[in-house]
């Protein structure tokens, strides 16, 4: 029956309380917002090995740099030179949702790894008070910031737009 119709390969999916279930890639959260993920699996249960990491921008666009077909270029996250900040065990089943409270603290870059019954999951957390929309115009992006804590609109600030095809190329800058 299997090979007629093959098993799908185990997957461990991860999402925040307002996010859909992803099985890799970022996470944003806001300050403001219960430092937590919510783990489940597919074709897997058991005690999962979650592990925390401080990451930095460069491991996190290291992750997100893509191919001309938009491929990741690296699959696999280099925890080598990221430190170990937590680690704990769950269980993770099919049937729901395992939440997981995280030490985060109000603003930073994270590593999440997970792994159950052979396979491992990372994605990167980004926390932060303020949060940016942008939307395409006309030939233009437009961008507005806004403070989670004082639901204001942010009324200066920089940034920095890059292109991650291939390598990172910073393609404008302002303050």
């Amino acid at each position: 029956f299997a090979l007629c119709f093959g098993l799908r390969q185990p997957k461990i999916y991860i999402s925040t309380k307002t996010g859909t279930f992803r099985s890799g890639g970022l996470i944003s959260l806001s300050s403001v917002e219960d430092p937590a993920v919510n783990i489940r699996s597919y074709n897997a249960s058991g005690q999962a090995d979650i592990f925390l990491y401080q990451a930095d921008e460069a491991a996190l666009i290291r992750n997100l740099l893509r191919d001309k077909d938009n491929n990741q270029i690296n699959k696999k996250v280099d925890i080598s030179q990221l430190q170990l900040i937590a680690s704990q065990q769950a269980f993770v089943s099919t049937s729901g949702e395992t939440k997981i409270t995280l030490p985060l603290s109000q603003s930073g870059i994270w590593l999440l790894r997970v792994s159950l019954s052979g396979i491992t999951a990372d994605n990167f957390i980004i926390r932060s008070d303020n949060g940016v929309l942008v939307k395409e115009g006309n030939q233009e992006y437009i961008f507005w910031a806004q403070n989670f804590r004082t639901k204001r609109s942010a009324s200066e600030g920089s940034l920095k737009l890059y292109s991650l095809l291939n390598k990172q190329t910073e393609l404008v800058s302002t303050n």
